[in-house]
């Protein structure tokens, strides 16, 4: 698994809606056609959920999703996560986008510029792990994910705006088996009712995707537990919520949505 920063630089004084996920995906979906990467950002019906994740775009040093239009001058920088689950994946994508530092680029009525690719090892932010090195030597006594930009549920045509906690590592655990390993973690459905949400800070935000539709997620922290669990399953809980770094959480994860920082305490 590789996350990745990409770096513009504004080439005007400029806004930028908050809600940009879909315009930077739209920029990425650009940038790779008639590559490889194609299908990684189009996956067919047969291959089901995208195998990588994209943040919202915002200014250096804000980590914090924002109520308004962001306003950039002249040769400020925006910045934006984007992960992909196969390493393979991720090694195309930085040979692609490296060259093309410097490249004249659009977010809707936004002009910039291609900056810099900022890959593992080069920002606190782009790291480089394997799904073993999610799984902790010792599991902690709880794990908690820092929602960074509005994470969003939907079940049965309902949307759920909330961090509960069967929602959350039940969509981690089927983004595990389906893009990891099949078989992994066995048995941890039965403890997903189990999970208690310990502690939490949310706000509700609304979205506003492609063609003005406006969905809802919640930002904010919260912090999980498994009261009981045995060992196992306070390793898997630990692992599954380090995956949510580059997968992403809930849905809308390719288009800005659910940016999760994982974090943890013994």
């Amino acid at each position: 698994m590789r996350s990745y920063i990409l770096q513009l630089r504004a080439r005007d004084e400029t806004l930028l809606p908050a809600s940009n996920g879909y315009l930077l995906f739209s920029l990425l979906c650009s940038l790779v056609r008639g590559s490889n990467l194609d299908a990684v950002f189009h996956p067919s019906a047969q291959d089901g959920e995208k195998a990588l994740s994209v943040g919202m775009a915002r200014p250096e040093g804000q980590n914090a999703f924002a109520a308004e239009d962001l306003r950039f001058k002249r040769g400020a920088l925006a910045r934006a996560r984007v992960s992909f689950i196969r390493d393979e994946d991720g090694t195309r994508f930085e040979a692609l986008l490296r060259p093309r530092e410097g490249t004249a680029v659009r977010l809707g009525t936004a002009f910039f510029a291609l900056d810099r690719l900022l890959c593992p090892g080069e920002d606190e932010m782009a790291l480089s792990l394997s799904p073993a090195q999610l799984v902790p030597s010792l599991p902690p006594g709880s794990s908690g994910l820092r929602f960074v930009s509005p994470a969003g549920f939907k079940r049965d045509g309902a949307q759920f705006s909330l961090p509960l906690p069967e929602l959350i590592f039940g969509s981690l655990l089927r983004r595990w088996r389906l893009l990891l390993e099949p078989d992994g973690w066995p048995g941890f459905e039965e403890a997903l009712p189990c999970i208690t949400l310990q502690s939490y800070r949310a706000e509700s935000r609304a979205v506003r995707l492609r063609q003005d539709r406006i969905v809802r997620g919640f930002c904010g922290e919260a912090e999980f537990s498994l009261p009981g669990g045995s060992e196992y399953g306070n390793s898997a809980l630990a692992a599954l919520t380090g995956l949510a770094f580059f997968t992403g959480v809930g849905y809308k994860t390719a288009q800005g949505m659910g940016e999760a920082w994982p974090f943890w305490r013994s």
